[in-house]
């Protein structure tokens, strides 16, 4: 057993700040992180970590701790991604690639698993088991996500459970939030394309105006949320783009859009999404136009496991104080993909407040968004902690 588990990551502070100052210069989009990715890679060697794996799907990494005696294999994950947001928080270590920006949070939550990862390799003789870090790309897209890659690629293989922590600007800085169980929605990214027959704006008769046509099947979506679907299940449909038309006296022969879709329920999902094709379909009959609907499952529901959010509540409060932690009693309509991880495997996902004042309030990826880097070792105490009490225990997690 780690003891001073909050001592250790509280002498890790000015090192994970700089850590996350260092990757918050060289904010990379998607699974294009080769700067990122050496990082990465050069700390994880620096720290004395032999059993590394590189280049997974690009630039993905892997790594593990091995205790000195052998036992159950724990996950941490990371995602290194940034996004393509034009940094304005006026930080001397802001980004310096231009239109480039960590406006997620990511940089902490590397520089949070490296730093763990420096204790926890010091202090490997205290483990009987496996600490396996996975350091993903593309969380931030396209659809499916990073982590879809990442377990084709085997980065599940043997694990017994597995954590990650996020940034969160909406918590106080140093609490950790968590749900017990349902906690973020499933993403679908649809595309609907329709085609109907063009011709003179003045003669409409001799038309299938597909631009009205896109003004019909907006209206009639929303009857699957008001009249198909139970309203004690939440479900979210939204056309984001519309494309149509090229000149004001032209009818217009077709229409492309796009949307998302967020819901919680399996069932619910698959049952709205056949609804949405029936709608598109009995609207292009009833005019005689045609269409084409693509949808991409981007994100399954983020479903916390209930036993291992048990066990980590309990061992936040033991190490942290129950002050710093929080359990959260409604899910986000936002999504995650570490929610693919938790169909294949137990554990949680859990929030890390960073916001102690106006300039840490901005939210997640808005183009000021910064964060109290005091919280830092919080979340490096998490990750310790978990990692510690979950492979120096009997606790065996169920996968359902």
């Amino acid at each position: 057993m780690i003891d001073n588990i909050r001592l250790l990551a509280d002498r890790m502070e000015d090192e994970v700040i700089r850590f996350r100052r260092e990757l918050h210069q060289i904010p990379e989009i998607s699974y294009e992180l080769p700067q990122t990715s050496a990082y990465v890679e050069e700390k994880l060697r620096s720290f004395g970590i032999g059993k590394i794996r590189a280049g997974i799907c690009g630039y993905g990494i892997t790594a593990e701790i091995e205790g000195m005696v052998p036992g159950k294999t724990i996950a941490l994950r990371a995602d290194m991604d940034g996004l393509p947001v034009t940094e304005a928080t006026g930080c001397e270590f802001a980004s310096s690639h231009e239109g480039r920006m960590h406006a997620c949070g990511h940089d902490g939550h590397v520089a949070m698993l490296l730093a763990a990862a420096k204790i926890l390799q010091k202090n490997k003789e205290q483990l009987s088991g496996t600490v396996r870090l996975i350091f993903q790309p593309a969380e931030e897209g396209p659809p499916p996500g990073g982590s879809f890659s990442m377990i084709r690629e085997g980065v599940l293989e043997g694990v017994d459970a597995i954590f990650a922590i996020h940034m969160s600007p909406l918590e106080p800085a140093g609490t950790i939030a968590f749900n017990m169980d349902t906690a973020m929605s499933a993403l679908d990214c649809f595309t609907i394309e329709l085609t109907g027959k063009g011709g003179h704006g003045s003669m409409p008769h001799k038309s299938v105006d597909a631009i009205t046509l896109s003004a019909q099947v907006i209206n009639n979506i929303q009857y699957i949320i008001s009249r198909q679907s139970d309203p004690l299940e939440p479900l979210v449909l939204t056309i984001g783009t519309i494309q149509g038309g090229s000149l004001w006296n032209i009818i217009a022969d077709s229409v492309k859009m796009t949307g998302t879709m967020r819901s919680y329920d399996q069932d619910v999902r698959r049952r709205a999404l056949e609804n949405l094709e029936k709608c598109i379909k009995s609207t292009c009959d009833n005019v005689g136009a045609s269409y084409v609907f693509q949808n991409e499952p981007a994100v399954n529901p983020l479903i916390n496991h209930y036993g291992a959010a048990e066990f980590l509540k309990k061992t936040l409060e033991e190490v942290l104080g129950r002050e710093h932690v929080k359990i959260m009693r409604r899910p986000s309509t936002a999504s995650e993909d570490f929610s693919n991880y938790l169909f294949q495997v137990p554990g949680v996902f859990m929030w890390l407040g960073c916001r102690s004042g106006e300039s840490t309030g901005y939210p997640l990826h808005h183009p000021c968004f910064n964060m109290d880097e005091h919280a830092l070792k919080t979340g490096v105490a998490a990750h310790l902690a978990v990692a510690d009490r979950f492979l120096n225990s009997d606790i065996v997690l169920n996968r359902k």
